[in-house]
């Protein structure tokens, strides 16, 4: 019988130490239980989770860049320009962030590269590196709407000529 109570609180603290999370200051941790999202998000500090029920997902608060391949663009007057750039944000509301988006960081690549290549198009060619600081604070603009919506502040758009 002694030996039955020790398994029995042998798996119990098993148990328990499997369903402690810790999740640092700048973090937080949104929680699917069963499948369905749960509205508040966990964190910062020590939480229990129902370990075979919830899948924790792990959303950092802090700033986070971005960095966008190169890619030609087309201007004003049909001229082929190349650029990078470079999207820097942070998540604002984690539980909109995952639960409205599958991959928020690749939707912000692809709303950056959207937004980018439709501000290269209002420029010419010749004007184009003294204003790419303009087409980034203008496809900044463009981005701010859509990413709200997913829990996201678009803080900063880079853009920079490769030639």
């Amino acid at each position: 019988m002694n030996v039955g109570i020790a398994v029995v609180l042998l798996i119990a603290a098993a148990y328990l130490l499997t369903s402690i999370r810790i999740i640092s200051p700048h973090q937080r941790a949104v929680i699917f239980r069963l499948g369905r999202l749960l509205p508040q998000p966990k964190g910062p500090g020590i939480f229990m989770v129902t370990v075979p029920l919830d899948r924790v997902i792990r959303v950092s608060l802090a700033e986070q860049r971005v960095e966008l391949p190169a890619e030609d663009v087309t201007t004003q007057d049909e001229m082929t320009r190349r650029v990078a750039g470079e999207v820097v944000f942070r998540i604002l509301d984690p539980v909109r962030a995952i639960g409205a988006s599958v991959d928020y960081r690749n939707q912000i690549m692809q709303l950056a590269s959207q937004s980018i290549q439709t501000k290269c198009r209002e420029v010419n060619a010749d004007e184009f590196s003294e204003r790419a600081e303009a087409i980034g604070a203008s496809a900044k603009r463009a981005m701010e709407s859509a990413a709200a919506g997913w829990g996201v502040q678009v803080i900063q758009v880079i853009v920079e000529p490769t030639e």
